[in-house]
């Protein structure tokens, strides 16, 4: 709607510019007019265009979508073919796999016939075989052609499985001129291939718990086209780590998990700032790349997220972003220099603040103690607080001593306990010198202890400070309390007339799975919803008195216990 609005209006400015150059009697606007109302139409025109542009040039990044749940495993084809995992191919006769939560059980999401492990995004992910001499690839054709000489950044994510025997160093991607479909012997390596980005040497890649990134930049030839994700190392070369895990011969080998690919034009999507500095002489700057992001580039060389400068110039920074990038400059000089006082020493609590401000003189620059120019700086810790302000080529500084009394309390986090475990949580006070302390039930004493669920909170205060905090401590069903009846009556009398475990109220039921069979070994109920029984009956007649067998799988509690049971019951008539 952002990008229609201005579409509506740039097209409006369009058609009243026509109608404005062809109506004779009307007096036609100034050649300055008419370029400014035009300029005006091209920047609506191309904002939009950017807005709507994709910048991770990979499709179906993270393996969302699909076009068929998969039945099984090696459903990534060749190109032309079709694959479960919608813009995914294999550029060889090696197979790869595609995981979802919608798969059978061999390829689900979380648990699978490789391991397991939950998708790092949405529901689904895919997988290779990386180690050994069988070798596995994945293949995606870009969304556009690499650009030369751009800047591209390629991040993607892996997980060892945990049945692998090994781990590799040698993860790596290769942009090709054209995908690739080649009938080669079954599973052999690419290792004609140069990738021109691959994980570190030496960094095994052998978490199996988490997802580890690899990522990189790389400068463009020129028309590439397709992404291809694996090991192209040749049998000579190529380097392992024994972790265990593998436990058969299918499983000798490195397994790993993929999710959330992303090739990123940094030369033409990259966000740019340009930022003006001031430098004091004989001191230093900090400049301050994008915060929170994994990866930064200064024109310096330097790798940090911050650069100490103590030369005035110009300077930017690349910070890389999972997949994003920006590009920050920034314009140092040499300010001038006024003067400025900052009052007398001050003392705060914890919950107050003080507010320092500069001065307005025309002129004049300024900057606090940590680099900062806000005209209003706001205290809210205990020290020595500086403004240095240069005109002239003089300098004129100014301290103030902020003291702020320690009334800050912390309980902790809201905490979840087990039910039917005792316990006694302490939870201490910060009571300074001279404050007085109160409980939520008039307790005075510094620490309280906590020894059933519920919400407690302290004050502390003395004379010019109060400060309070609150913790609320609740209980869980960590383990799930159940036990299985040995018989009951299914005559329709409303008394004990089905079959079935009886559970905790409350517990968390996951993977459930309870079954009926006869002394024959046959199946007649079946049910994975928590809740469900056995009313007795075997296709739709009532099944005869006698004992029959039942068993149940599931996964209960907080603390996701797998529960599994199985025995006799006596079907009375």
């Amino acid at each position: 709607m952002f990008c229609i609005g201005f579409y509506i209006a740039g097209r409006y400015l369009f058609m009243h510019l026509h109608q404005e150059c062809n109506q004779d009697h009307i007096k036609r606007p100034s050649a300055q007019i008419m370029e400014k109302k035009y300029t005006l139409f091209l920047w609506l025109f191309s904002f939009c265009f950017s807005l709507s542009h994709s910048q991770n040039l990979v499709p179906n990044a993270s393996f969302e979508a699909y076009n068929h749940c998969p039945a099984g495993v090696s459903t990534l084809q060749m190109p032309p073919g079709t694959s479960s995992a919608k813009d995914w191919y294999v550029p060889t006769t090696g197979t790869a796999d595609y995981f979802n939560t919608c798969g059978v059980r061999s390829v689900g999401v979380p648990a699978n016939g490789m391991g397991y492990q939950v998708a790092r995004t949405g529901d689904a992910y895919a997988g290779a075989y990386i180690v050994n001499s069988y070798r596995e690839y994945l293949q995606s054709i870009l969304e556009s052609p690499l650009v030369r000489d751009h800047e591209y950044l390629l991040s993607f994510w892996v997980s060892l499985s945990d049945k692998s025997y090994y781990a590799s160093d040698q993860i790596a991607a290769y942009f090709s001129d054209m995908a690739l479909a080649r009938s080669t012997n079954f599973g052999d390596p690419l290792d004609d291939l140069r990738p021109q980005i691959s994980s570190p040497p030496g960094n095994w890649l052998s978490d199996t718990s988490n997802w580890t990134r690899i990522r990189g930049t790389m400068i463009a030839s020129g028309n590439e086209k397709a992404l291809i994700l694996g090991n192209f190392s040749s049998h000579s070369d190529l380097r392992s780590k024994v972790v265990g895990g593998g436990t058969g011969s299918g499983h000798l080998y490195g397994y790993y998990y993929f999710d959330d690919i992303c090739v990123f034009d940094v030369t033409a999507n990259s966000q740019k700032t340009v930022n003006q500095r001031s430098l004091c002489p004989d001191s230093f700057l900090v400049l301050q790349g994008q915060f929170a992001k994994d990866n930064y580039i200064w024109s310096t060389g330097d790798t940090t997220a911050s650069l100490k400068i103590t030369q005035e110039g110009i300077y930017w920074v690349k910070s890389y972003g999972e997949c994003a990038a920006w590009v920050d400059t920034f314009h140092v000089a040499l300010p001038d220099m006024p003067a400025n006082l900052l009052g007398k020493d001050t003392v705060l609590c914890i919950s107050s603040s003080i507010t320092l401000l500069a001065p307005t003189l025309p002129g004049t620059t300024f900057y606090w103690q940590d680099g900062s120019h806000s005209e209003q700086y706001t205290i809210s810790e205990t020290g020595t607080y500086s403004i240095h302000v240069r005109k002239e080529g003089c300098l004129y500084s100014d301290s103030i001593q902020v003291i702020i009394n320690n009334f800050r309390q912390d309980l902790g986090n809201d905490t979840l306990v087990c039910k039917h475990t005792p316990y006694r949580i302490a939870l201490q006070a910060n009571v300074p010198p001279g404050a007085e302390v109160g409980w939520q039930d008039g307790s005075s004493e510094p620490v309280y202890h906590a020894e059933k669920p519920g919400t407690y909170y302290v004050v502390v205060r003395d004379p010019l400070c109060i400060n309070t905090d609150s913790i609320t401590i609740t209980e869980v069903l960590c383990d799930c309390v159940f036990h299985m009846p040995n018989a009951f009556s299914p005559n329709q009398d409303g008394l004990n007339d089905i079959f079935q475990p009886v559970l905790e109220a409350g517990c968390p039921v996951s993977a459930y799975s309870f079954s009926i069979f006869n002394r024959y070994g046959q199946r007649l109920f079946h049910s994975s919803q928590p809740g469900e029984g056995w009313d007795g009956r075997q296709n739709n007649s009532f099944a005869d008195a006698g004992t029959y067998f039942y068993q149940i799988i599931f996964t209960g509690g907080t603390q996701k216990k797998i529960y599994q049971q199985k025995g006799d019951l006596i079907l009375l008539r």
